[in-house]
């Protein structure tokens, strides 16, 4: 089974490195990380992919708003299970 993280953003930024510095090291067995990229004009958000793996970003040209933005998310992943985390969120171990 393979699981997604979705995580939608409109700010990206240092809170968005935390909770990925939080779940990227514990993933496992192809699970994968996509950040939909709501507009957020941060430059930096397409250097995450080479930052941290396995994250995608998927960057969305307008602001869709959070169901939007997550549907978007989930029509690129063929993941089994799809989990939504907000980007301001840090994980636990074991997440």
């Amino acid at each position: 089974m393979k699981a997604a993280l979705i995580v939608p953003t409109v700010t990206g930024g240092e809170r968005l490195v935390r909770l990925l510095d939080s779940v990227v090291g514990s993933l496992e067995g192809g699970h994968e990380v996509l950040i939909v990229d709501n507009a957020s004009g941060d430059p930096e958000l397409g250097r995450l992919s080479r930052r941290f793996d396995p994250v995608r970003v998927l960057a969305l040209e307008r602001n869709l708003g959070f169901g939007r933005a997550i549907n978007a998310g989930a029509r690129v992943t063929d993941a089994d299970t799809l989990v939504l985390v907000n980007d301001d969120c840090v994980c636990g171990p074991g997440f």
